[in-house]
């Protein structure tokens, strides 16, 4: 898990703020963003998802265009 983030989510940090940024400023806040796309099939390869009820299979997008989504290895 840390080496997922290493990898790929704290190099992100700066985009991900942008990216918001500009949602923000075009007055819909509330969207996934494309690096979020990107992540979600590399964070599945590694067989993480987002925690808390989730599972890869189920509810990942939600979870991970979440304001709050931590990753976790997979239950299921």
């Amino acid at each position: 898990m840390q080496a997922f983030f290493d990898r790929h989510i704290h190099p992100n940090e700066a985009r991900s703020h942008e990216e918001m940024a500009a949602f923000r400023s075009a007055g819909n806040a509330w969207q996934v963003s494309p690096l979020i796309e990107e992540l979600k099939p590399l964070a599945r390869e590694a067989s993480l998802s987002a925690s808390g009820t989730c599972s890869c299979r189920t509810r990942t997008a939600a979870c991970l265009a979440s304001p709050t989504w931590t990753m976790r290895r997979c239950a299921s």
